[in-house]
């Protein structure tokens, strides 16, 4: 690997683009970050399948909590859904 050298380039101006250049791609991917999670936090009810993704456990776990009335289940035939509100409910209410 060769050296590089900047010409006419003092080490503050190249540390201020160096940061320009950082602060905008971390921006970008921030914003990319909100707008993923905005969708799930916008719908009221939830799938098993994606409240196993948002929380990070299997769907046995997630059965498991239905029948220790951790989760309160809503079905439609033999659908199930949570309702995200009370999910964010509930982890609240397991830090206390």
């Amino acid at each position: 690997m060769g050296n590089v050298q900047f010409i006419q380039l003092t080490p503050q101006e190249l540390a201020e683009m160096i940061s320009k250049e950082v602060s905008s791609s971390l921006e970008v991917q921030l914003s990319e970050l909100l707008n993923s999670s905005v969708g799930k936090e916008e719908k009221e009810y939830l799938s098993r399948k994606e409240v196993s993704e948002y929380l990070g456990v299997s769907y046995s776990c997630i059965h498991d909590w239905m029948k220790r009335g951790i989760l309160s289940p809503y079905k439609i035939g033999n659908r199930t859904f949570f309702q995200f509100k009370e999910i964010k409910e509930t982890l609240l209410k397991s830090k206390e």
